[in-house]
């Protein structure tokens, strides 16, 4: 069995996408619709590979940030300055920030 995705609601794409690709560093594999339309969807990752999807959709309800997601960046630093005010270190190897939705993100140290 292979784990193809996660889905999370987000509420503006823009700003999603400028945290999870600006910021993170994800590449959009695909996407359905585009930003502004009243659904959009992009998939985040690499092709082949378990991927992230985002769905902005302008009839439901505001997403819930119930969960959390793991990532091993290559410029933790980076992110974790650019999330300062919602960065918590959980060990010598674990970080913890929010994404623009308040879903909170796990960042790994590479080993």
């Amino acid at each position: 069995m292979f784990y193809n995705w996660s889905t999370i609601n987000v509420s503006d794409m823009q700003k999603s996408l400028d945290f999870y690709c600006g910021l993170l560093k994800l590449e959009v594999v695909r996407k359905i619709g585009e930003i502004g339309d009243p659904m959009c969807i992009c998939f985040l990752g690499e092709q082949g590979k378990t991927q992230h999807e985002l769905i902005c959709n302008a009839t439901k309800p505001e997403p819930s940030a119930t969960t959390s997601f793991g990532f091993t960046p290559d410029n933790l630093e980076e992110i974790v300055e650019a999330c300062k005010d919602t960065a918590v270190k959980a060990s010598e190897r674990f970080w913890f920030v929010k994404d623009p939705d308040g879903y909170k993100i796990q960042l790994m140290i590479k080993q």
